[in-house]
């Protein structure tokens, strides 16, 4: 392969083809392990992500004690009256969490705001209640827990998040200091390419910092007003909750529940806003879990002729729906299955085969993307492949008729994401961008998939991450001269098992 200085592949051998790599001052042999095209994660939280460098990070093993161990400890860290944020809380912490008297005892002068995994639930202290406006009082009153005695118990769900958000602003300059180690966390899983679903705040920095950016990062805006046409992919909509919080939509109760879910848009908010967004040609990407949730998207998006939207996570399809798939953009993120299988046998014990419908949208002819929605799940690839395709000794059983192969699924993090974008890239051919990622084994052919490592990311034709285990490659391809031809590129030597 032959890559310009611009990082455009330029030339192509055949797989066996003897590279003369003598030619180049600077080559790379890959030494018989396989190349793939870099990875596209079609969705994450670029300022949640960033933003953990700096904030308190709980983990799936946090309980009530450690919990209050952690933001006792923490406090020494704070000024009287700074914020202290953080989270990544489970559900099952949620079930047995401190009380507010509990968390106040330990701040009673800092305003805590700590967010679930899912990042649909959320934790305060009595100190953050002070910092709520009248204006914004009904919103609390809406989206807060209270306990049988009508009491607030420091929970609250969704919109209420924006009770807070004048308070939860990102720092720039932190964001500046932190950015690199976002970057380099996705290259260390071969990701060069990523779909970004915050806020304003981080995607106007990524506006800002394109040049000297490491990945292509495309977004998805909250307000289209302040989208920047080079970087904007649409705008991101919330229909709904996530089945860790309980808040996602479905078309009947929860098992032993007589509740079915919080709607963050209704049907009529819905509508009004794809009929605007229609248009205005712009697209959407809609977060929608439960059944009902992507229901209603699949007849707006039918209604409003919106071909180039998507749903986001679709975790459950009911039966009398498959009819709809047909031609739809699917973003869904198959670590998630991990995580959601004992959820979904104790809250939609009676609809598991509803869930994570992977083969049922290929075999209908739906699109299909991959994702992670890091932070809420890492971004690991591999680990996303083999759930997608397969299942681990303990829910071997869960919902398997819905697994893919492997090739299908590597085609939803490469070449149908690039198809999605319109942009270079997705596959190792003539004119693409020379992103590209070097793993330990051919998943296509390999026994364990689990096995694979990532060895080598390339991103326009630089080394942006190389695996310490492999020590014999050197760094430093990019933009070398060719000795006996009047071009700039490099060489690269290696199995080429494109799909």
């Amino acid at each position: 392969m032959l890559v310009d200085n611009n990082g455009i592949i330029i030339d192509l051998f055949k797989e066996k083809h003897d590279i003369p790599l003598e030619l180049f001052e600077n080559s790379l042999d890959l030494e018989g392990n396989t190349v793939y095209p870099g990875f596209h994660d079609c969705h994450v939280h670029l300022e949640f992500l960033t933003k953990r460098f700096s904030e308190i990070i709980f983990n799936e093993k946090t309980d009530k004690h450690e919990f209050l161990n952690t933001l006792k400890t923490s406090l020494k860290n704070f000024k009287k009256g700074d914020w202290i944020i953080g989270g990544g809380f489970l559900r099952k912490f949620l079930e047995n969490m401190p009380s507010l008297a509990e968390i106040d005892r330990i701040s009673p002068d800092n305003p805590i705001f700590f967010y679930s995994k899912d990042i649909h639930s959320f934790l305060i202290n009595s100190k953050a209640l002070e910092y709520i406006k009248d204006n914004k009082k009904l919103l609390f009153e809406k989206y807060s827990q209270k306990d049988k005695n009508g009491l607030f118990t420091g929970l609250i769900f969704e919109k209420a998040e924006d009770i807070f958000e004048e308070y939860l602003k990102t720092n720039i300059k932190n964001m500046r200091d932190n950015f690199k180690l976002t970057q380099n966390y996705f290259h260390k899983y071969g990701i060069t390419t990523v779909h970004n679903m915050d806020d304003d705040v981080i995607a106007d920095f990524i506006a800002e910092e394109k040049d000297n950016l490491k990945l292509n990062i495309l977004n998805y805006y909250r307000n289209p007003e302040n989208k920047n046409n080079d970087l904007f992919l649409g705008l991101k909509l919330f229909a709904d909750g996530s089945l860790g919080s309980l808040t996602c939509c479905m078309k009947d109760n929860f098992t032993n529940y007589d509740f079915s879910g919080i709607p963050v848009l209704n049907e009529d908010e819905i509508d009004s806003i794809l009929k605007q967004c229609s248009k205005d040609n712009i697209d959407v990407a809609v977060h929608a879990i439960g059944d009902k949730a992507v229901s209603v998207l699949f007849n707006k998006f039918d209604k409003y002729n919106m071909r180039n939207s998507r749903i986001e996570h679709a975790q459950t399809i009911s039966d009398e729906d498959i009819v709809k798939i047909k031609s739809k953009w699917f973003s869904m993120q198959p670590l998630h299955i991990q995580g959601d299988i004992e959820l979904s046998k104790k809250y939609l014990s009676d609809r598991i085969n509803n869930l994570f419908r992977f083969r049922t949208i290929l075999k209908n002819s739906g699109n299909l993307i991959f994702g992670s929605d890091v932070p809420v799940v890492e971004a690991d690839v591999v680990k996303s492949v083999f759930w997608a395709t397969s299942r681990d000794n303990k829910s071997k059983d869960w919902n398997v008729n819905e697994t893919i192969s492997v090739k299908e699924a590597l085609i939803a993090y490469t070449k149908t994401p690039a198809v999605f974008e319109k942009c270079f890239s997705g596959d190792l051919i003539k004119g693409n961008q020379a992103d590209m990622v070097v793993l330990s084994q051919d998943m296509l052919k390999c026994d364990s998939i689990l096995n694979t490592k990532v060895l080598m990311t390339v991103y326009k034709g630089e080394i942006v991450f190389r695996n310490i285990m492999w020590s014999n490659v050197e760094c430093g391809i990019s933009n070398v001269e060719l000795k006996k031809q009047e071009r700039l590129g490099f060489g690269v030597r290696g199995s080429r098992d494109l799909f």
